[in-house]
């Protein structure tokens, strides 16, 4: 097992280079429309950003891509542990898909109002 200090250096290198491939994936998708990139990099974040409960004794924690991809191939317990990282990435993955259908609602009802000012004024 690592021990507190190689467990805060693996994770402190996890963050770097998912802040990387963060910024790498914000640079590829700055040319979309935004309602399509703005739920694309939500779900980049998600799926680096999410953690799952590796060890409840200590506390310790590993992205839930990476603990649902080692479950699936390991199958030890027939890929029961699998399933725990796909529900937190599926319910993460939700809440960006409610999130976005706010913000579109939102930017419909705005961009509406705004239109019916415009034309009103002129």
């Amino acid at each position: 097992m690592l021990s507190d200090g190689d467990y805060l250096l693996v994770w402190t290198g996890y963050a770097v280079a998912a802040l990387v491939v963060m910024a790498a994936w914000w640079r590829l998708t700055s040319w979309l429309p935004v309602w399509l990139r703005d739920p694309l990099r939500a779900i980049a974040l998600v799926v680096l950003a999410m953690p799952a409960l590796v060890d409840p004794e200590r506390g310790h924690y590993a992205p839930a891509l990476f603990v649902s991809a080692f479950e699936l191939a390991t199958a030890a317990d027939g890929g029961g542990g699998a399933v725990i990282g796909v529900r937190l990435l599926l319910g993460a993955l939700l809440a960006v898909l409610a999130a976005w259908t706010l913000r579109l609602l939102w930017y419909l009802l705005v961009g509406r109002r705004r239109a019916q000012r415009a034309g009103g004024v002129s």
